[in-house]
């Protein structure tokens, strides 16, 4: 078992990507999909849902990754970006693929300045805790 499901098990996940949706995806973005995250798509065609106590993310399957990176435009003001998650209440998050091994970021859905993208993780297992270790109890 992948480390990281027992984290993830809350959400509701989708059926596996079909892996020659994987390599086209790669080949379109002119991406390779780093192994921890290609694993996810090959388990899952994305999923949404509560991770941990306050954590929330919708990774995104075939459909939303190509609208997310290509037909929606968002990722006009940072093609470095390559986005693939959403908290679905105004952060999203992305590979940096300018960056060595390709670190997760995130940014406010609505910006256009790079000063606001952060890195959140240095691989998907690592993104999956940072979401679920999230701490928003100063709200209960």
């Amino acid at each position: 078992m992948i480390d990281y499901l027992d984290k993830i098990n809350q959400m509701k996940l989708e059926k596996p990507m079909n892996v020659d949706d994987v390599y086209t995806l790669e080949k379109d973005f002119h991406f390779a999909f780093p192994e921890q995250y290609k694993e996810f798509l090959l388990l899952h065609d994305g999923g949404e849902g509560p991770v941990g106590k306050y954590g929330y993310i919708a990774i995104f399957g075939l459909k939303e990754l190509i609208s997310s990176n290509g037909e929606d435009k968002i990722n006009d003001y940072h093609p470095e970006l390559f986005y693939f998650a959403s908290d679905r209440g105004g952060m999203i998050y992305a590979f940096d693929m300018s960056a060595d091994k390709n670190p997760i970021v995130e940014l406010p859905c609505d910006s256009i300045d790079y000063d606001d993208v952060e890195i959140v993780a240095s691989d998907f297992k690592e993104f999956i805790s940072y979401i679920y270790n999230i701490d928003d109890s100063e709200f209960d």
